[in-house]
């Protein structure tokens, strides 16, 4: 019973040797990230409306570094960030303030909080929206009708075509 316990710890040993040298083997074999030295930013400057979205990309230097970034906003209820740098600007409401506003966006990576890269995003509520274009298309319609009717000799129909042409300026200049 002894050779047989001496033969079974024997085995059992050098199973756990082997186990342990295939362990150390696996763990050697692991090579970790390189240290991040730089991150690179999509864009250093955007310029936005209210309510508009847009998205940054990040890169991080040497190309087999940790790959991973943090975003934030120096100012997230005016432009806020998610994690894959999608930038959403606030809705234009009667709070919004006037004029144009300026927030920083920092992407940061993971690995080294050292390296980062920003975007200065201007967000401007002055800029054309769609309801200012809908409105300056209303005003002609109204000014065109009023014209076609005030005036007898005018004819109906060259007051719509006149309104189509604006109609077409103005969706020149907003696009």
């Amino acid at each position: 019973m002894k050779k047989m316990f001496k033969k079974t710890l024997a085995v059992l040993l050098c199973i756990w040797m082997l186990c342990l040298t295939g362990i150390a083997a696996f763990a050697a074999s692991e090579q970790p990230f390189e240290t991040v030295s730089a991150v690179k930013i999509s864009n250093t400057a955007l310029s936005m409306v209210y309510g508009g979205t847009a998205q940054l990309t990040a890169t991080v230097q040497p190309a087999g570094a940790d790959a991973r970034v943090t975003w934030s906003s120096s100012n997230a209820k005016l432009v806020a960030v998610d994690s894959p740098g999608k930038l959403t600007a606030a809705k234009d409401t009667a709070e919004t303030p006037s004029g144009k506003q300026t927030v920083t966006i920092t992407v940061t990576s993971v690995q080294n909080p050292n390296a980062k890269a920003t975007c200065v995003v201007t967000v401007d509520n002055d800029a054309p929206t769609k309801l200012n274009t809908i409105l300056t298309l209303l005003k002609t319609l109204y000014t065109a009708m009023v014209g076609a009717f005030s005036d007898p000799a005018k004819q109906f129909t060259l007051a719509f075509i006149d309104f189509f042409k604006k109609l077409a300026e103005v969706l020149t200049k907003a696009a």
